[in-house]
């Protein structure tokens, strides 16, 4: 019982570290791009960067535990699911380009790059899109039945 609330509550930290740097990066960046600075401040990369590891973090957290159920699945069920996964992960990045794509003529046709990184960090669609390619990528490493059978459980003996 405390393995699960101890990865609950990892799973939490993820996600505050995740907001907190989106916030951080929000509150660096959008004074920038309001007035047509063509660099990013200086305090935009750590916080940039606490965003980052942040999803990742929350996203490592529950691909791991996807990978951990599809563990021992046959090869035939976890392909075509990695697929659908992979398949919508794409379909999603597109559908955010092209929602990107009218982010110009917001700017008065003039796009720079702290106002593309705030459009691309406030595109929920690719935040989405991340999670199902981790999923994807856990689906595929999941371990085969033969080879769980032969070496066992996994760590911590789960």
């Amino acid at each position: 019982m405390s393995f699960v609330v101890a990865v609950i509550l990892r799973l939490v930290a993820w996600v505050v570290l995740w907001l907190g740097g989106l916030a951080a990066t929000r509150a660096v960046v959008e004074p920038a791009a309001r007035q047509g600075a063509e660099a990013f401040p200086q305090l935009a990369w750590p916080a940039l960067a606490l965003a980052l590891l942040g999803a990742a973090g929350a996203y490592g957290i529950v691909a791991a535990g996807w990978g951990r159920w599809m563990d021992g699945r046959s090869f035939w069920l976890r392909l075509p699911l990695a697929l659908l996964w992979a398949g919508g992960a794409a379909l999603l990045v597109l559908a955010a380009v092209s929602a990107l794509a009218r982010v110009e003529p917001l700017t008065a046709g003039r796009v720079t790059a702290p106002v593309l990184l705030l459009a691309v960090l406030g595109s929920r669609l690719l935040w989405v899109a991340g999670l199902l390619a981790a999923l994807a990528g856990s689906t595929l490493g999941a371990r085969p039945a033969e080879r769980r059978r032969r070496l066992g459980p996994g760590r911590l003996g789960l």
